[in-house]
């Protein structure tokens, strides 16, 4: 899938279904999404890869929210898809510190905990230190 037909199919996602703590917003998650798709800059990565962790979870908490269920597939692509360093290096980050996160579902009735946490690993296995070689 090319870049900017995955930037249309992550605008057209409605996020508001996924909630989280009352301070949580998934709506900001697409913003979030098309930051690291036009990263080129490795200077701007860390904050890039912040903000998309904070749209879809807690980094001190070490946490992540069901937007994940969307979103994951959406930065996996742009890690395959990335035609720059930055971008795929950011990506590959964020899939591997969130492999290590616990889920948060509080609000959220569309799955369990334990649900969400299975989803999470099964999907990012391939992104953990075991996996990947850095």
């Amino acid at each position: 899938m090319n870049m900017e037909n995955l930037k249309k199919e992550i605008n057209s996602v409605d996020w508001s279904g996924f909630d989280g703590p009352s301070s949580y917003d998934a709506k900001k998650i697409p913003a979030v999404l098309n930051a690291l798709m036009e990263l080129d800059s490795s200077e701007l990565a860390e904050d890039v890869g912040n903000k998309l962790v904070y749209a879809i979870g807690n980094d001190h908490a070490g946490v992540y929210y069901p937007a994940v269920l969307k979103a994951l597939d959406y930065i996996i692509a742009i890690e395959k898809n990335a035609q720059n360093k930055a971008c795929k290096t950011c990506a590959l980050a964020i899939l591997n510190d969130l492999y290590y996160f616990e889920p948060d579902v509080d609000g959220y009735h569309g799955c369990t905990a334990d649900e969400l946490r299975n989803f999470v690993k099964d999907k990012l296995k391939p992104y953990s230190d075991e996996a990947i070689k850095f």
